[in-house]
């Protein structure tokens, strides 16, 4: 998080010199061993560009993930352990709000034959859920903005919502799915609200708030029409993302703000947070297609996703080689990866051009100077711990709704705790660009060991390397702290 001169960045040139050249030979092993590899052992050259595009993938979702960890230790000093929970939290929501949606009760009236019609009252606080917070969101904007610009955010979910109701009729053709669209109309509408909330809350400027708050209102019908855009995922993909970033300040506010400065009880509570979320999803019953109410559990599961599961990309290599084949790779994960690299560049942006940014940076250099400067300490750290967490969020509902066929469990935000952990200590604790670095690297690493199918030694050790690739982690985080325990891009007073 801090600023290096080019007298301190030259000094650094020099003194690490030998690290960066040995990260550049890395990178360089990285982008041929796959050719060597594919074209030796499988005689397929496609196959090395399918390695390199397995390994793009997975370093910018580990960069996702562990910026988020790594900006709240950046700015608070905090390692909080409960990222795993906020991770399923996210999940579990946008799983939630997907097949919540879906519901479409079986006959009109709540009570029948003196017995609780179950999927009327579902529905019924589905609709009065978005509905309260519209309203909410609304009477507080009252407040704070001035009329005219409080009538064009009053517009822009109206027309977003409206827009995408009528689009979405014209389009079936059908009312069958009215009730459907009415609800979804509604989330969407709440999303360009909580979407304008957050935009407020980190302080940027009202008009361009609202300017851009009206264009988003446009976009969203206009997008279904001229390129099919799946906006209701987006919506309750934003519905999410903020659900769990606000869970995350309301921890932090309540839970952490008395013992911040105490590293080991900050340790112990979010861990003791993680614990309570991951074990308290397993007893909470959601709705499940009107039938019946399922409890959340371990099984495999499905999302819906922006297209469909199965269509790929097929890239013609013979054009650059002749004989080299064809590289197949999910659109998925395409735009997965576009939608995480787009994270990344706003939280670059947010953090080097705006007023909420330099407050962080002014806390992560010197809390007591910032404090004295008239920075309001607890809503910076109530803020970095919110887009952090959102940030996890994010990823999570990327990578749980990206996949295929994902492997869906209470505790599967353990592994992801594991996993930043040593990305960021490989990286350098609180560096945003070590930590984007270590995800490659760590990324890669995964990506090449996962598609090596040859034994480690062959009629002495019958071990294919691929099931090396688990422990990948484990040996950054052994290696760095041996050699180098500030990590690649950290420095000794952060360490210290």
């Amino acid at each position: 998080m801090k600023n290096l001169s080019k007298a301190k960045f030259t000094e650094y040139l020099q003194d690490e010199f030998w690290l960066l050249f040995g990260l550049v030979i890395l990178f360089i092993f990285f982008l041929t061993f796959p050719f060597i590899y594919s074209i030796l052992y499988f005689e397929e050259p496609a196959i090395g560009i399918q390695i390199i595009l397995n390994g793009i993938v997975i370093s910018v979702l580990y960069a996702t993930l562990a910026l988020g960890f790594s900006l709240i230790y950046g700015v608070a000093k905090q390692l909080k352990l409960s990222l795993g929970g906020y991770y399923v939290i996210a999940a579990y929501s946008m799983y939630f709000l997907l097949e919540a949606r879906q519901i479409v009760p079986g006959s009109v009236p709540l009570i029948v034959e003196s017995e609780i019609n179950i999927d009327g009252l579902i529905l019924l606080g589905l609709f009065l859920l978005p509905l309260l917070g519209i309203v909410i969101i609304i009477i507080f904007f009252w407040t704070v903005f001035e009329k005219r610009e409080f009538f064009l955010l009053l517009i822009s979910p109206i027309i977003a919502g409206g827009g995408f109701i009528i689009v979405s009729l014209v389009l079936r053709g059908t009312s069958g799915l009215l009730i459907q669209t009415l609800l979804e109309g509604l989330y969407i509408s709440l999303a360009v609200l909580v979407l304008t909330l957050a935009a407020w809350y980190l302080e940027l400027p009202k008009r361009e708030i609202a300017v851009g708050v009206g264009i988003l209102g446009v976009l969203v019908p206009l997008s279904m029409v001229l390129i099919k855009l799946n906006v209701v995922y987006l919506a309750l993909m934003t519905v999410a993302v903020m659900v769990t970033a606000c869970l995350a300040m309301l921890s932090d506010r309540f839970l952490i703000d008395k013992i911040r400065h105490s590293h080991i009880n900050v340790m112990i509570v979010t861990f003791a947070v993680a614990l309570f979320v991951q074990n308290f999803i397993q007893i909470v019953y959601f709705p499940f297609e009107g039938r019946e109410l399922l409890k959340f559990g371990p099984e495999d599961r499905t999302l819906h996703g922006i297209i469909p599961l199965n269509d790929m990309l097929v890239v013609d290599l013979s054009f650059f080689w002749h004989g080299i084949g064809k590289a197949h790779i999910s659109w998925l994960r395409i735009i997965s990866v576009l939608f995480c690299i787009v994270t990344l560049v706003l939280l670059y942006v947010f953090i080097w051009f705006t007023r909420m940014g330099k407050a962080l940076r002014a806390v992560s250099q010197d809390e007591e100077a910032a404090a004295l400067a008239g920075i309001d300490i607890r809503k910076v750290t109530a803020i970095v711990s919110g887009v952090g967490m959102g940030i996890i969020g994010f990823a999570a509902v990327l990578t749980s709704s990206f996949s295929a066929n994902p492997q869906w469990s209470p505790y599967m935000g353990w592994w992801v705790l594991i996993s930043c952990i040593a990305v960021v200590t490989l990286g350098g604790m609180g560096s945003l660009p070590g930590t984007t670095l270590a995800a490659f690297i760590i990324g890669f690493s995964e990506a090449i060991t996962g598609s090596m199918t040859m034994n480690v030694w062959p009629g002495v050790i019958d071990v294919p390397f691929n099931s090396f690739s688990p422990i990948i982690p484990f040996a950054a985080i052994l290696l760095v702290l041996i050699f180098k325990p500030e990590g690649l891009l950290g420095t000794k007073e952060e360490l210290e």
